[in-house]
């Protein structure tokens, strides 16, 4: 449900809404990568420098 909260918030344009929610989602055990990696609603908060902060604090690594 996190996840979608971000995707909503994203495509909203309200990205630090949006990368608190992927935060959360991947606290409570977020593991579709590939979502993360090529949903087009998630594309703005890729280009986000906090994005690839948040991943890596959970150990998330996604670029190909």
């Amino acid at each position: 449900m996190r996840y979608n909260f971000a995707s909503l918030h994203s495509l909203r344009g309200n990205v630090d809404l949006a990368l608190d929610e992927i935060d959360a989602a991947l606290s409570k055990g977020f593991t579709d990568y590939d979502a993360l990696r090529d949903d087009p609603d998630l594309a703005n908060l890729r280009r986000h420098p906090e994005f690839r902060k948040i991943l890596e604090k959970h150990k998330v690594f996604i670029m190909r």
